[in-house]
């Protein structure tokens, strides 16, 4: 049809005219001028250096953190006792002087996340051996004798 405008809008309202005040050009005080480039020209950029922190190679403690929280869901008392030793350890190792505690308080922690590891997976083992396999072969042997 020639009378009607040909509206080129995608999606859900292709076929609906725009709302009234809707032009398709910004308003000429937007357009660039006869002495502004058309294009936008680029920026000045400045970039800063950021402070870095120089450590050296056997500075670096681990901290042990993790394997304690995890502990904590096999053996609940030595497992706090882990993470609170790796908490230590990971506040120390950035203070003056601390290196050394640090690193026992690393290490201990490390010894008990352990010893709450394998004290709960003793426990679990020996939970489900008494409640569900003893049973078990008990009835075994008490049906084998009474034939």
């Amino acid at each position: 049809m020639q009378g009607e405008p040909n509206y080129e809008m995608k999606g859900m309202m292709a076929d609906q005219p725009p709302p009234p005040g809707f032009v398709d050009a910004p308003p000429a005080e937007y357009a660039p001028g006869p002495h502004q480039p058309l294009y936008p020209q680029p920026q000045t950029v400045i970039v800063a250096p950021q402070p870095v922190v120089m450590t050296r190679e056997g500075d670096q403690v681990p901290d042990n953190l993790v394997i304690a929280i995890i502990s904590i869901f096999f053996c609940c008392i030595l497992g706090i006792v882990a993470t609170l030793k790796a908490n230590n350890a990971k506040n120390l190792k950035n203070q003056p002087g601390g290196l050394e505690q640090a690193k026992r308080d690393s290490a201990a922690a490390k010894k008990w996340a352990i010893a709450a590891i394998i004290t709960g997976s003793v426990i679990l083992f020996l939970t489900i051996f008494f409640t569900f396999i003893l049973p078990l072969i008990l009835a075994g042997v008490f049906a084998s004798q009474t034939v």
